[in-house]
C-alpha cells in the first residue's frame, strides 16, 4: 500500500514510491492508524462481529425484532399469541372495511409454503407458528413437555391462510377455529370463549362485540402491543366504538367491573350477553 500524506502540499516518499493527496481526498486518521499506514500496513477494520450477527437476524416483524427473541420467548405466550392473532384475523375478515388488510396479512404470511423454516421476512403470525411448530421457544421443562403435546392443525393453518390471502372463503371456519383451539391446547376459558364468539361475528350484538374487542384490546396492550394487527384492531374499535370503557384488565383480573355490567342491563344487548357477562366478571 502506498503511503498516504497527513497534509495536500507535502510529499512522503518510501520505497522508491511518491504520493501527494489532493485536500479533497484527505481523511483524518487516528495515530494509531498512521503507525499502521507509514508502517506499509493496512487499516485494521473495527467492525464488531456481534452487531453484524445482530443487523442478520433482524426481522421484519414488529413484535419479533430478532430470532433470537423469538427463540427466547415463553412457549405458552408464544402458543397464546398464535391463536389469539389468528382470532384477531378472522375478526377483521369478518367486517367489509377491515377485510382488505386480513386479506394482506394472511397472504404475506402463508407465501412461504409452509412454517418449518425460519422467514425473517415474516410477519409476526407466521414467526409465532415456526417457533410453535419447530419448538424454537423458551421455557422451563413444563412448556418443553406441553409443546409435545400439541397436536397442530398444520394443514388447515396453511389452507385457512391461502384462502383468506386470496379472498375466498373458508368453509366451516367454527370447526377450523375449535381444532385449533383443540390442537394448541388452549386452556384459558377467556380466549375459549373468545374464539366462540369471533367464530359466530356476525349473530353478536353490539354488547357482546364489545366485549371480545375490549378483551382482545388488553391483551396485545399487556402482551403485545407492537404486534402487527394490533394497531388495526385498535384503529378499527375506535372507529365503531368497541372498545368498552370502565374496564380492568384482564390478563390481570375480571374485564368489566360489576357496576359496568349492571349498567348494561338495561341496554339492549345485555339479555343476549348475559353468559358473556358472566364470562367478563367470573
Amino acid at each position: 500500500m502506498q503511503p498516504i500524506q497527513r497534509e495536500s502540499n507535502l510529499s512522503h516518499v518510501k520505497d522508491g514510491h511518491q504520493a501527494k493527496v489532493n485536500s479533497s481526498m484527505e481523511k483524518k486518521y487516528t495515530a494509531n492508524e498512521w503507525a499502521q499506514i507509514e508502517g506499509g500496513h493496512t487499516i485494521e477494520e473495527k467492525t464488531s462481529s456481534l452487531n453484524l450477527s445482530i443487523i442478520g437476524d433482524l426481522n421484519e416483524s414488529k413484535l419479533f425484532r430478532t430470532r433470537q427473541q423469538a427463540q427466547t420467548t415463553d412457549a405458552r405466550d408464544m402458543i397464546d399469541f398464535a391463536f389469539l392473532n389468528m382470532l384477531t384475523l378472522q375478526l377483521l375478515y369478518s367486517e367489509y372495511e377491515t377485510a382488505p388488510i386480513a386479506k394482506a396479512y394472511a397472504a404475506k404470511t402463508a407465501q412461504y409454503q409452509g412454517f418449518s423454516n425460519y422467514q425473517q421476512a415474516g410477519s409476526d403470525l407466521y414467526i409465532a407458528l415456526n417457533s410453535v411448530l419447530t419448538g424454537n421457544v423458551g421455557g422451563d421443562d413444563n412448556a418443553m413437555i406441553q409443546l409435545k403435546k400439541l397436536n397442530v392443525p398444520y394443514n388447515k393453518i396453511k389452507d385457512y391462510l391461502l384462502k383468506v390471502g386470496s379472498g375466498q372463503p373458508f368453509p366451516n371456519t367454527a370447526g377450523f377455529l375449535f381444532n385449533l383451539e383443540r390442537g394448541l391446547d388452549i386452556n384459558d376459558s377467556n380466549y375459549r370463549e373468545l374464539r366462540r364468539s369471533i367464530a359466530n361475528w356476525h349473530t353478536l350484538d353490539t354488547f357482546k362485540k364489545q366485549l371480545v374487542v375490549t378483551r382482545l384490546l388488553q391483551f396485545y396492550r399487556t402482551k403485545a402491543i407492537r404486534s402487527e394487527l394490533y394497531t388495526v384492531l385498535n384503529d378499527f374499535a375506535k372507529r365503531k366504538n368497541l372498545e368498552l370503557k370502565n374496564v380492568k384488565n384482564a390478563e390481570k383480573g375480571s374485564l368489566v367491573s360489576k357496576a359496568a355490567i349492571n349498567a348494561a342491563k338495561f341496554g339492549v344487548g345485555y339479555v343476549a350477553g348475559r353468559a358473556f357477562g358472566k364470562w367478563i366478571v367470573g
